[in-house]
């Protein structure tokens, strides 16, 4: 079924999710509902266990579903497929490869011309500024490095959704706000829906046009915030921290101690 032009590009409904753990079920989300736009910028939060990053995977079509549905484009997501990348913590790279053979690897040579191909993946290369780093192989870059081909392997076959989980957790502080400021670029150049998971509050506000609050497991969505300050943002505005100072109310809402300790 076609989507409808008011419907969102990405649509979860009633999603419920569940583990077997020696043979104890264990409930990791429950009654996920929310939809994301097409060309949004999403950032998902929450402490670790919350079933954040098993959200990306279900969306992504790695994992199924307990209960509910997701759906992509008006179709229900039951398998992988090329409609949406997934950016690991981990670049991830095939090591014996170099840069532009890693970022070529998923273009199906049975569809895409040689020349094609080679220009897909120097755009690509160029796009996430790796230009004069084609023939390194990924020992020879930094973790900074490593991810922008990743991003640029993951966006190479056009998906119309890239996923995140935790795509700069291993990186510096300098080197992760500068990452941060290179997928903001990305995402306006190329124009994609795409999705983040992260422990860290600024970057998800940072970052994203909306920033959906999971609570601890089993994951529940408890406050979805419409970040609407302009682009580009300042962490040191009083707005910002504003924002700020809601997700982590919503975040240890029950714990006043440890919200005293990170205000």
């Amino acid at each position: 079924m076609p989507q409808n032009n008011t419907d969102p590009l990405i649509q979860v409904d009633h999603l419920h999710k569940e583990f077997t753990i020696d043979g104890q079920q264990m409930e990791v989300l429950r009654d996920i509902n929310i939809g994301f736009e097409d060309g949004q910028f999403i950032s998902i939060v929450g402490t670790s266990g919350c079933g954040k990053s098993t959200l990306l995977r279900i969306i992504a079509g790695l994992e199924s579903t307990t209960q509910g549905s997701v759906r992509l484009d008006g179709k229900e997501i039951t398998d992988s497929s090329g409609d949406c990348g997934l950016i690991f913590q981990e670049s991830r790279l095939f090591p014996w490869l170099t840069v532009e053979k890693n970022v070529g690897f998923g273009i199906s040579r049975k569809t895409v011309s040689k020349k094609e191909r080679k220009d897909l993946v120097q755009r690509h290369i160029e796009l996430v500024g790796l230009k004069g780093f084609e023939k390194a192989f990924p020992a020879q870059l930094s973790g900074g490095m490593q991810q922008r081909a990743s991003i640029a392997r993951s966006l190479v076959t056009d998906p119309k959704v890239l996923l995140l989980d935790e795509p700069f957790g291993a990186l510096d502080a300098i080197t992760r706000m500068g990452m941060q400021n290179e997928i903001l670029r990305i995402w306006k150049a190329e124009k994609k829906t795409m999705v983040l998971v992260t422990h860290d509050i600024d970057e998800a506000i940072y970052l994203g046009d909306k920033v959906v609050v999971i609570s601890s497991r089993p994951g529940e969505i408890k406050r979805v915030f419409h970040v609407d300050l302009p682009r580009p943002r300042s962490r040191n505005k009083e707005d910002f921290f504003n924002i700020k100072k809601e997700i982590y109310t919503q975040l240890f809402s029950e714990k006043t101690y440890e919200l005293e300790y990170y205000l």
